[in-house]
């Protein structure tokens, strides 16, 4: 008699061999891939530039890390221009206290309680007045003729004959003249240095200091002296027509 598992192991082997062969079917086909998806890699890759890929390989590559305008850095290179924008200032919103009169009640109260004591500030004495008898100033009825510098030590030989007043219609300054004695008293040379205001009284002032004054020789010396003399003329007030000047404030 033949046994009942005997029979089917030729089959069972049968359908090991076939699934074996349908899997290896399949993984073939799958590594394989598909031969029209090749191709177009293949045609995709004839397609880039071959300058730009030789650029690219002789960049070296530190250069990636400077920086640069068209690169990383194109930031803070090339900032963006910031428009300034006043800004209005609002003061805050402080609400005032309220009214109060609790200081001036403390005060009040302060005063009334004690009265506030009397201050004495410094007392200036009154200034002791001193009577000064001031002789009355007494009026120049004529010209006079001053002696200025060194012609103080110097003696005139004689005196002047100045005009008693001149009639103007202002009061005349005096008239200033430099002038050089040498040791015999004679006038050397004369500058006019200060008008009186009255050409003529000038002109007279000038020919007595270069032609008429004389001064006493000195005998023990030979140096030149020089000096001024100020001829201090005297105006007629009735002659004076500016009431200013006639009647002084």
């Amino acid at each position: 008699m033949n046994e009942p598992g005997s029979s089917d192991s030729p089959q069972w082997g049968w359908w090991v061999a076939v699934v074996f062969g349908v899997q290896a079917v399949f993984l073939w086909w799958v590594s394989s891939g598909d031969p029209v998806e090749r191709e177009r890699n293949e045609a995709s890759l004839l397609q880039v530039d071959l300058e730009l890929v030789e650029a690219l390989a002789i960049e070296e590559p530190m250069s990636l890390g400077q920086p640069r305008t068209n690169g990383f850095s194109a930031v803070w290179l090339k900032p963006p221009l910031i428009q300034h924008e006043f800004a209005r200032w609002a003061p805050p919103e402080i609400p005032l206290p309220p009214e109060t009169n609790v200081v001036e009640v403390i005060v009040q109260e302060a005063l009334d309680k004690k009265p506030v004591p009397e201050f004495r500030s410094f007392e200036k004495p009154a200034p002791k007045l001193t009577h000064i008898s001031v002789p009355p100033l007494r009026q120049e009825e004529r010209s006079q003729l001053v002696l200025r510098g060194e012609l103080v030590e110097r003696r005139l030989m004689g005196p002047v004959d100045l005009k008693a007043a001149w009639e103007h219609d202002t009061f005349l300054r005096p008239t200033r003249v430099q002038v050089m004695v040498d040791s015999m008293g004679r006038v050397m040379n004369g500058v006019l240095l200060a008008e009186s205001g009255h050409a003529p009284a000038d002109a007279v002032a000038m020919e007595l200091a270069l032609k008429k004054i004389r001064f006493n020789a000195v005998t023990n010396s030979k140096v030149y002296a020089s000096g001024e003399l100020v001829f201090q003329w005297h105006t007629d007030p009735a002659s004076v027509t500016n009431v200013t000047e006639r009647f002084p404030r």
